[in-house]
């Protein structure tokens, strides 16, 4: 389904070149064509891995997020679990890594809800939203050291309510818990 009769053009690179070049990011610089012929010669473009984030719900109807520091905003934020898909791993293969790394928990229900893109104007990525259900404590926790995570238990009831209040207000974060409550809802579950 098209919403467009007529999509616009694409713009043209001319050139490209990397001004910051790392492990986890990349900024690259764009000299770029637009459709007009007039020519940008500073379009800055955040390449960085693709990421998986999991809701995962127990049996008990309970969402677990991570409560952790992030540096770039300098705050403790609660957010769904999630990571970096690493090079030529699929995502529900990261998808159930990450779970099972950042909360201990694992499941052998795994869905795909969504591929989201966060910023397209400057960033690549892509983020592969999945649901976990019937998570168990089965796995092994296992952080980065870099990482510092507390997990919690949310009540499904009770999730809205936290978005609402700006206990979990990472935009994707938000964004994946209401494609899963919307799944759930979708699926006939009753305790929503």
């Amino acid at each position: 389904m098209s919403f467009h009769k007529k999509f616009p053009e694409s713009w043209k690179i001319l050139h490209s070149e990397y001004v910051l070049k790392t492990p986890w990011l990349r900024v690259r610089r764009d000299y770029c064509e637009l459709p007009d012929h007039s020519v940008i010669d500073d379009y800055y473009v955040t390449e960085a891995h693709d990421v998986v984030g999991i809701v995962a719900i127990t049996p008990e109807n309970e969402c677990i997020v991570n409560a952790q520091y992030k540096h770039g905003i300098g705050e403790v934020v609660c957010e769904i679990p999630a990571g970096f898909i690493e090079e030529g791993e699929d995502p529900l293969h990261a998808a159930h890594r990450e779970l099972e790394e950042e909360t201990g928990y694992t499941t052998t229900h795994m869905h795909h809800l969504a591929t989201l893109i966060a910023s397209p104007s400057s960033q690549t990525n892509h983020y592969y939203i999945y649901f976990a259900e019937n998570a168990q404590p089965t796995g092994k926790k296992m952080l980065d050291p870099r990482e510092e995570i507390i997990n919690e238990r949310i009540p499904l009831i009770e999730l809205e309510q936290h978005i609402r209040n700006g206990h979990i207000n990472v935009l994707w974060s938000v964004a994946a818990i209401h494609l899963a409550l919307d799944f759930l809802q979708k699926n006939n579950h009753k305790k929503i």
